[in-house]
């Protein structure tokens, strides 16, 4: 991602209050994690799940293979929940071929619950 477009957004999204964090190397961006509360329904294509305070985890974006950062910046997101009295965490994954994402969050204990409806 350029370097750029990642500090404009990374610059609104602390404007919004919304808790962002980043790993560099060698001042480049190779993981960025932002997550949001919310306390809204949550439409999906078979049933609606009701309001609940809940953190979405926005973005989960690594760049850096191998280095267990994906698990790290997840466990940040869990200590997020803990230390703010959050007790349900989520995240909308479009899967790829090839997925890799899907099975460390799937090992963190996220169940697939449904598929969102369209607006």
């Amino acid at each position: 991602m350029e370097m750029w477009i990642l500090k404009k957004w990374y610059e609104k999204c602390i404007k919004e209050g919304r808790e962002c964090y980043t790993y560099e190397v060698d001042q480049e961006v190779k993981a960025f994690l932002m997550l949001k509360e919310e306390n809204e329904v949550i439409k999906t294509h078979t049933h609606p799940i009701p309001a609940t305070k809940r953190v979405k985890i926005a973005t989960l974006k690594v760049d850096f293979r191998g280095s267990k950062i994906g698990e790290l910046f997840l466990k940040m997101a869990f200590q997020y929940c803990i230390n703010n009295q959050i007790f349900e965490i989520y995240l909308t994954h479009f899967e790829t071929e090839d997925d890799t994402l899907t099975y460390l969050i799937e090992n963190f204990g996220f169940e697939k619950v449904g598929e969102l409806a369209k607006k």
